[in-house]
């Protein structure tokens, strides 16, 4: 588990460190319900998912990481202020280990397996779907902990659309967000643009300090656009272009134990897809081709970035086929990555995968069979990913389940051939691979919905990197762990405009591999309980939220010595709207609301209280529900 591992060697090699009838008919307009935006979470439906709003009230102003937060077994890892970095672990797993997609499509990258979540901005979303589980047999390598898909805004049919926001407040933060949708005859589009920045500069207190320090070179700044069309292009058949961009700059400030004022951070990065789907008299058909490339420039000590150019071109064929009391899927996809750097060899890898899966309806559809099958050919790495789940229906609202699956993470481009700064490659490496069993339930009936989970989850080969004498450290497939836990959400709708929402997770970790000085010790950077409650409230002109998730304490080296105390993070928001008749919406947030203070990872300050004012302008269609 590279990330959750590498910063404690790292750090000691530099440093100290959520569905009258009238008596006389009278004529009813009915408005077309806007168009769903398509989504992954269906194609498991044996795992355990959360469904997260990125458009409601309670998600305004919330970055990606702090949405996904909220679901049981994530736990996200900040490198502390608006704009800077933040990795996400499911089920214990680590960032490596936890795929992220938009729209379907793999954001992770051969040079680096470790996706920003803050490269993202929430306002391009419809909602995030994470799904948590080895999935991998479903969404392809990588997704040994589970699954996070970023799901964008489809375009509004009818008349245009507009919905701007301009967001600002503490640590020197402001964010702009525009978006539009047209139509032009059956054609519809939509395109949005946001800007973020930050100084980052807040108070915090070091360890043994009596005085408040500030953070240094802890800006960010961000701009980042998105353009999707879709058009009808026959009978049964839809075409769905997407394109989206991002540029950013951020200074890393680093650790406490190994501050630095002067080393950047620059990335830009652009995605564009192409969707065909077209419905058949015996099924449905999905064609989609994807582009991607992302740069990336270090500069340390300042002298000038080399930067590192990932660059991807694929397609991918889906083909639902009902047969019978079977539905059938078949999967295929060729792509090619290539890395290349300024005086470094380049790297390319060919990506091939097939798979199938199934749902076997038997006993009148109370029981389902989901066997799935998956092999992939990446560079010269085979993979096969087998999972076989059993879901049981006794009542309606009702769903029992179990599920066994293995998959496995190829070794990323950096861990094979790139040797940078104090890290070193090792071409020698095989992958990481993962055995899970679950067994969960789920009941959803009325204002009602509510799921729990087990699971236990096996993982071998891990890469660790370890200390190459005398400075330096070099990856090796050495590591063996054991994670289990239990997982709880409760969601409760009393009434239409409020929603209650309760999440627990409780984790056990064991280090497996075969050393006397760590075997059976806890994994480091994993909180045994992480748990929160949310309340949310949207009416016509006000809407509310107020939440607090708490976690526990965590060890920061695989010895169990150095321990990161737990912490509550608190936050609540209100927007209204003054007049009745008119788009406008006035909101204050609060962040940290305790001002607790805190720290992530390794010496990672994390900000105090914020606050932040917003004004909205939402077109009838834009506005909430």
């Amino acid at each position: 588990m590279r990330t959750l591992r590498l910063l404690p060697l790292l750090a000691l090699a530099v440093a100290p460190e959520v569905r009258a009838e009238d008596a006389q008919l009278q004529p009813v307009v009915v408005e077309a319900p806007a168009p769903q935006a398509p989504g992954e979470a269906d194609r498991a439906p044996a795992a355990s998912t959360t469904i997260i709003d990125a458009q409601g009230p309670a998600s305004e102003g919330r970055t990606i990481s702090e949405l996904v937060a909220r679901a049981p077994g994530a736990v996200v890892h900040s490198y502390g202020g608006p704009g800077q970095l933040a990795t996400l672990s499911l089920r214990g797993a680590s960032s490596e280990q936890c795929l992220v997609m938009l729209d379907g499509v793999p954001m992770t990258s051969a040079t680096n397996a470790t996706v920003n979540l803050a490269d993202f901005p929430t306002a391009f979303l419809d909602r995030i779907e994470v799904v948590r589980g080895v999935v991998g047999p479903i969404y392809g390598p990588g997704a040994l902990g589970g699954a996070v898909n970023l799901v964008t805004r489809v375009p509004q049919p009818g008349p245009p659309t507009l919905d701007a926001l301009v967001r600002g407040g503490s640590f020197g933060t402001g964010e702009l967000h525009l978006a539009g949708t047209a139509s032009v005859g059956s054609v519809s589009a939509l395109a949005a643009v946001n800007a973020l920045g930050s100084r980052g500069d807040f108070s915090f207190r070091p360890p043994d300090a009596t005085t408040d320090a500030v953070r240094q070179n802890n800006d960010a700044r961000q701009t980042a656009g998105l353009a999707r069309v879709i058009v009808p292009a026959g009978p049964g058949r839809t075409v769905d272009v997407l394109a989206q961009a991002e540029s950013g700059e951020r200074g890393l400030a680093g650790s406490i134990y190994a501050p630095s004022s002067v080393d950047r951070l620059e990335d830009t990065r652009a995605t564009a897809s192409a969707r065909l789907n077209q419905e058949l008299s015996w099924g449905a058909l999905e064609v989609r081709g994807t582009w991607r490339q992302e740069q990336v420039g270090v500069s340390l000590d300042r002298n000038p970035s080399n930067p590192q150019l990932d660059a991807l071109a694929g397609a991918e064929a889906r083909l639902r086929m009902p047969l019978g009391h079977h539905g059938l899927m078949f999967v295929a996809s060729a792509a090619g990555e290539s890395l290349t750097q300024q005086g470094q060899p380049a790297h390319t890898r060919p990506e091939l995968a097939a798979g199938a899966s199934d749902e076997w309806l038997l006993w009148d559809g109370r029981i389902s069979l989901l066997p799935a099958l998956r092999v992939d050919q990446v560079d010269h790495f085979t993979g096969v990913s087998p999972q076989l789940a059993l879901a049981y229906r006794p009542i309606d609202g009702l769903e029992l389940r179990g599920t066994i699956g293995q998959t496995f993470r190829a070794p990323t481009f950096g861990e094979l051939y790139v040797n940078d700064g104090l890290l070193l490659s090792n071409p020698s490496l095989q992958p990481e691979r993962a055995l899970a069993t679950e067994l969960g339930a789920s009941y959803e009936r009325g204002m009602l919905r509510a799921s729990a989970a087990a699971f236990a989850t096996e993982y071998v080969d891990l890469i660790e990197y370890e200390l190459y004498p005398p400075f330096l450290a070099k990856p090796y497939n050495v590591g063996t762990a054991g994670i289990g836990g239990l997982e709880a959400e409760v969601g409760i709708r009393p009434r239409p405009e409020l929603e209650l929402d309760l999440v627990y997770s409780r984790q056990w970790t064991a280090d497996l591999y075969d050393d006397v000085r760590f075997y059976e010790h806890e994994l480091p950077y994993h909180p045994h309980h992480r748990g929160g409650a949310r309340a949310a409230w949207t009416g016509s002109r006000l809407t509310a939220h107020v939440e607090a998730f708490a976690q526990s304490s965590q060890y920061l080296s695989r010895a169990n010595t150095a321990e990161l105390a737990g912490r509550v993070d608190t936050g609540a928001g209100l927007a209204f709207r003054p007049l009745h008749d008119q788009p406008l919406w006035l909101g204050v947030e609060a962040q940290n609301l305790l001002d607790q203070p805190g720290y992530d990872l390794y010496g990672y300050p994390l900000p105090g209280r914020a606050l932040y004012a917003l004004v909205r302008v939402a077109t009838p269609k834009a506005e909430h529900p």
